[in-house]
């Protein structure tokens, strides 16, 4: 940004009247000269409030780009921001489902229905024991059903092979 140097103020140059300078000369009341020079200076100031103006407009669309740059960065910014959020929803419900699903956990835990020894451990780690404890239990079962020829439920009956078929699922 450069200081526009100008042979008069504006001031200055309302005061002049070209018309009247010009019919001073024409009278011989005054010299060519005179006109010459404000011609001159006129011209000058004209020059330098020209270089002014481009230099003005360069600034405004170096503004205008900056403005255009910020708006693009800014777009981007709000859109990643969006899809953090997204996302970040998206594990909350998943959270939140998780939870709900397994509040029985630690309902069980508290009211003394699930062993003590799962005092400390994660939800899921105490679904995959008791997942595991109850094939297990069912296992036992389909051998104690198959082996002991003393039990009151016959090899026929709908019970036992319920609990043949249970123990055959809880193996895969």
């Amino acid at each position: 940004m450069s200081d526009v140097k100008m042979t008069r103020t504006p001031e200055a140059w309302a005061k002049v009247d070209p018309l009247y300078l010009m019919q001073r000369v024409a009278k011989g009341e005054t010299s060519g000269t005179a006109a010459h020079n404000l011609m001159r200076d006129a011209l000058a100031d004209i020059a330098a409030l020209t270089q002014r103006c481009r230099e003005l407009e360069e600034q405004r669309a170096a503004a205008v780009q900056a403005n255009t740059s910020f708006a693009a960065d800014h777009c981007a910014m709000v859109g990643e921001r969006d899809a953090l959020r997204a996302e970040v929803d998206r594990y909350r419900a998943a959270w939140d489902l998780w939870h709900e699903k397994t509040e029985w956990v630690q309902q069980a835990i508290t009211e003394g229905a699930l062993p003590a020894r799962y005092l400390g451990m994660h939800r899921a780690d105490i679904l995959r024991a008791e997942v595991e404890r109850l094939r297990a239990l069912l296992a036992e079962c389909a051998n104690y059903l198959n082996t002991n020829e003393l039990t009151s439920i016959s090899h026929g009956s709908i019970l036992h092979r319920k609990m043949i078929d249970a123990a055959m699922e809880a193996r895969q």
